[in-house]
């Protein structure tokens, strides 16, 4: 039986929140930065437009053009498929643009776009639906709600999470690794 490792897309292996913050800063003269975000809403951190304005940056089919990956990830996941994990990507849709993190996924090389690449990626807004043996995911609600062992991507906003609340925290791709292969 293989072992599926399901791995969420935004801010576990694209760096989304720093673009994001990069559009709003510029355009609204502000600097808000990734470590004054400490809860899941970061809407209520942008505090010169409206929470509908703040959105419209990651709904603008371009977004992803300009974001990075975040560091070791394809690495990981790499390493993960070699160790003979089935790796499945988990992600929230962008209404109206459905499929574009998944053209992310294939661009970098984490995906290739045949039949296979794409019964490796999955959108949807409650993960929990979905069965898997781990979870890498940086959402306090995803990580408290899967089936499967969760490993918290370690990000501003999940630290006041504790892992006495029965899952493992990872600083980067290099723990995500290690953890399952210790499992």
């Amino acid at each position: 039986m293989t072992i599926i490792v399901l791995v969420d897309v935004d801010d576990v292996v694209t760096q989304s929140v720093k673009r994001w913050l990069e559009l709003y800063n510029k355009d609204f003269d502000d600097n808000l930065n990734i470590e004054d975000i400490n809860i899941w809403d970061i809407a209520s951190f942008a505090k010169k437009c409206d929470k509908k304005t703040f959105f419209d940056y990651i709904a603008n089919p371009n977004f992803y053009d300009k974001v990075e990956p975040i560091d070791g990830s394809w690495y990981g996941v790499t390493r993960l498929r070699e160790m003979g994990y089935r790796v499945v990507f988990a992600t929230s849709p962008t209404i109206g643009h459905e499929g574009r993190k998944f053209q992310y996924l294939c661009d970098y090389g984490y995906l290739d776009n045949t039949h296979v690449g794409k019964m490796d990626y999955i959108e949807a807004t409650d993960k929990s639906l979905i069965q898997c043996d781990y979870m890498v995911d940086d959402s306090p609600n995803n990580i408290l709600n899967t089936d499967g062992m969760p490993i918290i991507f370690d990000r501003p906003w999940n630290r006041h999470l504790k892992t006495e609340d029965g899952f493992i925290r990872a600083s980067d791709w290099d723990d995500v690794v290690s953890w399952i292969q210790e499992k």
